[in-house]
């Protein structure tokens, strides 16, 4: 892999001299594709063998597939710099990062991993000062991101952004989700405690995965998150129960996977626009993490795996949300 983690083919024309980027394989020595322009009708007045108009600086041509406009870095800037001015007290304030590890006692006892562990101090994160969380986790990569066309990403202008050389929907999305997150700082939400019976339903999920392969949050048994809790979740207080699960696969954005970039990925929630026929609300990762919809969630039970047969990376990360329960006898 080399030229933005592109693959390098030395077999073609010898070491380093030959680069497939996707749409389009290209010749360092030349500065020269070696097949047209996917997009080259738009640009007719260009060779059709151009690589993103002759302007490396300007613009970005990730894949081949031709570029798109300049980054607008001053109103990416003007966006960051006005929220980290409007949230400026809320940013200074210090984790507390005891009350935030609620999995403290688990992981002592060998209940879960440290993986399993940071993934609940980074829900909790979120969750309690989402405006510092999204200062200190998100904006750093909003401004980093770069925009590119790419035709697979289907959406009504085909055009996406790249972040550390993976596409990301929209940089109006990252916007979307940081606003969000400014604006859930007013509920105060405290620290999701730890729940056993929340651990073993989301792993007998990544369990599923790791055997059968299965992805979605329905198991090969046709069981859905809810019904896999009732098996360990007892409910029989005032009020009933109510369960929700954000489920994550490898790393959205390249490199390790890592409990944040795992939270920043569902709370961004870039392919998840919803799906009224199933009752299903847009942006529902986000939703659940900042129980914007008033649920009362206060409790939190992660499964993390690195060994699913077909998941980018080998990562299944299955993290399961309720309201207040005990673990059935």
């Amino acid at each position: 892999m080399d030229s933005n983690g592109k693959e390098k083919d030395d077999e073609m024309k010898g070491s380093g001299n030959h680069y497939d980027l996707g749409f389009r394989d290209y010749d360092p020595r030349l500065g020269r594709m070696f097949k047209i322009d996917p997009r080259s009708n738009e640009y007719p007045w260009q060779s059709t063998y151009a690589y993103h108009r002759n302007s490396p600086i300007g613009l970005v041509d990730y894949l081949g597939g031709g570029d798109n406009d300049p980054v607008d870095d001053e109103k990416t800037e003007d966006f960051a710099d006005d929220f980290r001015e409007k949230y400026k007290d809320e940013i200074a304030k210090d984790w507390d990062v005891d009350a935030l590890d609620t999995g403290k006692e688990a992981f002592e006892k060998g209940e879960i991993s440290q993986m399993e562990r940071d993934l609940i101090i980074a829900n909790n994160k979120a969750r309690t000062n989402p405006a510092k969380f999204a200062a200190e986790y998100m904006l750093p990569d909003y401004e980093k991101m770069q925009k590119v066309t790419n035709p697979s990403i289907q959406n009504d202008t085909h055009t996406g952004w790249v972040l550390d050389g993976l596409i990301q929907e929209s940089a109006a999305n990252w916007e979307e989700a940081i606003t969000v997150m400014g604006e859930a700082t007013s509920k105060q939400l405290k620290p999701l405690k730890y729940s056993t019976a929340l651990k073993l339903s989301a792993t007998s999920h990544t369990t599923d995965g790791a055997k059968t392969g299965i992805e979605g949050h329905t198991g090969s048994d046709g069981s859905t998150p809810f019904k896999r809790m009732l098996k360990f979740v007892d409910y029989s207080q005032e009020g009933g129960f109510y369960g929700a699960e954000n489920i994550s696969y490898g790393n959205p954005y390249g490199g390790d996977f890592t409990a944040i970039r795992h939270v920043v990925g569902l709370l961004v929630d870039d392919f998840n626009p919803g799906d009224p026929a199933r009752k299903i609300p847009p942006r529902g990762h986000r939703r659940t993490i900042l129980d914007l919809g008033n649920k009362g969630i206060t409790t939190i039970g992660v499964s993390h795996i690195t060994n699913h047969p077909s998941a980018f990376g080998n990562v299944m990360s299955v993290t399961n949300f309720g309201t207040d329960h005990t673990l059935k006898k």
